[in-house]
């Protein structure tokens, strides 16, 4: 948390939603999304200096999704206040996308960005569709150079799970298909 305070694009704009979510967090600007990418750029430069010289076990990693959407001010059931909508929603979704590294952004907020300015053109980098929830499909853009960011495109772990999934599943076919084969061959004998 500390790093992330001490970031200034964190402290640039007083209207923002800081949500705690376990390991991790939220954070919303709602005057400026470039200020997302700025946060989330410093916050690596500032985490590749404190991980240098580190023990793999004393590391801190993170991975960013950023979209720009919607998000709405709710009550939850114990009448606190809480935000939800599909900016959190979709930015979730882009993270989790994420390994190690990375700082991903949806297509809609890669491409407004890359509109806005010409310094993000060297940094905001396509990196093709990927799968997710519901069969729905992303494209997304990954925000890296020499300080910050990860260069590798993400593996789609859902797409490699299911891939195994599926690979388990018609090995245990294939088992079951020898054990008939064999049982024919058994009730031929006889």
């Amino acid at each position: 948390n500390n790093l992330i305070m001490s970031c200034n694009a964190y402290n640039l704009e007083e209207k923002k939603i800081i949500l705690p979510t376990g390991d991790g967090m939220v954070i919303g600007f709602l005057l400026n999304p470039e200020l997302s990418l700025k946060l989330g750029i410093q916050l690596h430069q500032k985490l590749r200096t404190y991980n240098r010289g580190k023990g793999e076990r004393d590391r801190i990693k993170v991975r960013i999704g950023l979209s720009a959407g919607p998000v709405f001010s709710v009550s939850d059931i114990k009448d606190n206040q809480n935000f939800w909508g599909p900016g959190i929603i979709l930015a979730r979704r882009v993270m989790d996308i994420g390994g190690e590294g990375h700082i991903l952004l949806s297509d809609s907020l890669a491409k407004a960005l890359l509109a806005l300015k010409d310094e993000y053109k060297p940094i905001i980098n396509y990196i093709g569709d990927y799968s997710i929830k519901h069969g729905q499909v992303l494209t997304l853009y990954s925000a890296y150079a020499n300080d910050f960011g990860n260069p590798d495109a993400p593996e789609n772990e859902r797409l490699k799970n299911s891939i195994l999934s599926l690979k388990y599943k018609i090995e245990d076919l294939e088992d079951k298909l020898d054990d008939l084969i064999q049982d024919n061959r058994l009730n031929r004998a006889d």
